[in-house]
């Protein structure tokens, strides 16, 4: 069975269109048999992953450190937990078996996650293709800092493309997953 992961916000404050759009992201990797991987999370993306997830009638795997399920941030709807030592270990599982990644609005841990995906896949530790969720806009002063950074010669420019595919929405994304892992 693929496994998609998905990054995104753990707020329990983010608006519409985050909450819907995420949980579409849910829904449709359900819908097509595939079981949706994310940190464990209750709130924010994760919780709306998991709520589309299941009411499609799939699998939802969290991966989730110690610390966090002390806390109480552990989401109880998951079909599956991995407990993790820390989030090291944690990102380390998410990114691992994954056909592909999907990256939806969030905050810096979702922008972490973001950066290493994408340096691993340049240095060619990591093939499977990572999906951003523009949704609205989200993500446009992030890829224009990139574009900077390329046209300072920090980075290949020609390499955003060959690293990340951009889409406003989760159906879209789903089609570029479904593109990219077709042969998977």
């Amino acid at each position: 069975m693929k496994k998609i992961t998905v990054y995104g916000a753990s707020s329990h404050t983010m608006g519409e269109p985050y909450v819907s759009q995420a949980e579409l992201m849910g829904e449709l990797i359900a819908r097509r048999g595939w079981t949706a991987v994310h940190g464990g999370g209750s709130g924010g993306v994760m919780g709306a992953v998991t709520r589309g997830a299941r009411r499609a009638g799939g699998a939802v795997t969290g991966v989730i450190p110690m610390f966090m399920v002390e806390r109480g941030w552990l989401n109880d709807d998951l079909s599956d937990v991995v407990y993790t030592a820390d989030m090291a270990q944690r990102k380390q599982l998410l990114a691992e078996e994954a056909a592909a990644m999907v990256v939806m609005p969030g905050g810096i841990g979702t922008l972490d996650e973001f950066f290493q995906a994408v340096t691993l896949r340049q240095l060619g530790f990591n093939d499977a293709p990572i999906i951003v969720v523009n949704v609205n806009g989200f993500f446009d002063h992030m890829i224009e800092m990139l574009r900077h950074a390329a046209e300072c010669n920090m980075m290949r420019g020609n390499s955003l493309d060959e690293l990340f595919t951009v889409v406003d929405d989760a159906p879209a994304a789903m089609a570029a997953i479904e593109r990219s892992v077709i042969n998977c």
